[in-house]
């Protein structure tokens, strides 16, 4: 078939007719190119009729082309990096938390990192509350985008997420303009004084984060048969895990919403 190339027309392997163009760039990327689609050199009037290459002989997966040894792994195939974000003022979120880091570790899925969120209420006020002091370290919102996953500990306040919470996510604007957080999973727990205080709300009003941010949830949903106990008033919903914590925040979390927090983020389908 005849061809109008600014190449030299010629014979090269998987095809009737090419450019010297497409010859070259075939003997550089090992592969065989459609003329008609990927030469960018010359102009074709034509597609090639296809003939069978010859065989080839593949070398050790662990080589490269010279003999020598490949290098590491790419990061595809290392462990993926989960951060847990909370923020607790009596410890109930904190015992979650700590619990879910723990049930990752011993499962071996991932490498995880403790974090809380920064406080905005004046220390007066805090004192007056009576609240609690935890060592883990606060996180700057832009290094959120270092974590391959997210698990967030979001406490209730009146049917949605704690002022604390919403004022980091208002800080992620670089991330969000650059998309640095799209794709990337996440979940939440929660917390509240009371079994109809809100939970399901605060995770439902918290996910806007995710939403925008392109954020997969990864939700509890009913993979646990604890979520069917009847025979005592448990934390948590479809939507994720939580606590209840009592009026006046003396019930610290169950066993059962312990295994729930952990069952979330280890065994509900979760892609980690």
């Amino acid at each position: 078939m005849q061809a109008f190339c600014g190449g030299t027309l010629g014979v090269s392997v998987g095809r009737d007719w090419s450019c010297g163009a497409c010859t070259i760039a075939q003997a550089r990327t090992g592969r065989i190119l459609d003329a008609s689609a990927e030469c960018t050199d010359s102009v074709h009037l034509y597609r090639t009729t296809w003939t069978r290459p010859p065989s080839r002989t593949f070398m050790d997966s662990s080589q490269s082309r010279t003999g020598t040894p490949l290098p590491p792994p790419p990061a595809a195939c290392r462990k993926p990096l989960l951060f847990i974000v909370y923020y607790s003022v009596w410890g109930h979120i904190k015992v979650l938390a700590d619990a879910v880091k723990k049930g990752i570790e011993d499962s071996g899925v991932a490498n995880v990192e403790v974090y809380q969120v920064s406080e905005t209420l004046p220390q007066e006020t805090l004192d007056k509350m009576y609240a609690m002091k935890f060592d883990d370290p606060v996180l700057d919102p832009h290094d959120l985008a270092k974590a391959d996953g997210f698990i967030f500990g979001v406490p209730t306040r009146f049917g949605s997420p704690a002022t604390q919470i919403k004022t980091f996510w208002d800080a992620t604007g670089s991330l969000w303009q650059r998309g640095a957080l799209i794709g990337k999973h996440g979940a939440a727990f929660t917390s509240s004084s009371t079994q109809h205080g809100g939970q399901e709300t605060t995770i439902m009003t918290f996910l806007t984060h995710f939403v925008h941010h392109g954020v997969i949830y990864v939700p509890l949903g009913y993979s646990s048969k604890i979520l069917h106990d009847q025979t005592e008033v448990i934390g948590g919903s479809p939507w994720g895990a939580g606590t209840i914590t009592g009026n006046d925040g003396s019930k610290m979390p169950s066993q059962k919403e312990l295994e729930l927090a952990v069952h979330q983020v280890i065994d509900s389908g979760s892609p980690w």
